[in-house]
């Protein structure tokens, strides 16, 4: 049997109308978003260095190719270039030598780049001249 507390609360609830709620703002902030930004800025740095390394090497293959040192034969221009060996220099080197041994011949004999101060002597010469006992 339903008591009368319990029809009271029925009516009370059959009173019960749902509200419909206001719609979401559909309005964007006015300052772009910093994502976008970022990833933009860090978009252009990438792209920057790679022209950059693009270009050192472009530069760098067009100084190989026209080093006079890689000719074999070319003593007289040799020591006016003060380039160093390189890896990529020997590689050169080994590449367009007729044999090893001529190359190994070139590298060998080349003048050194920085003569000794007066009254000074290199480490690779009194090396040179030490006699081991073993």
């Amino acid at each position: 049997m339903p008591s009368r507390d319990d029809a009271r609360f029925e009516s009370y609830l059959k009173q019960f109308r749902p509200v419909a709620s206001p719609p979401l703002p559909a309005e964007m902030s006015a300052r772009p978003c910093r994502n976008w930004l970022l990833a933009a800025a860090s978009l252009a740095a990438v792209a920057i260095v790679l022209i950059v390394a693009a270009f050192n090497l472009q530069v760098r293959s067009d100084r190989l190719s026209a080093r006079p040192g890689a000719r074999l034969g070319a003593s007289a221009e040799r020591v006016e270039n003060p380039e160093p060996l390189t890896l990529c220099s020997a590689n050169a080197l080994l590449a367009s030598a007729p044999s090893f041994k001529a190359a190994i011949d070139e590298v060998s004999f080349q003048p050194p780049k920085v003569p000794p101060a007066h009254g000074k002597t290199s480490a690779l010469l009194v090396l040179s001249k030490e006699k081991s006992r073993l």
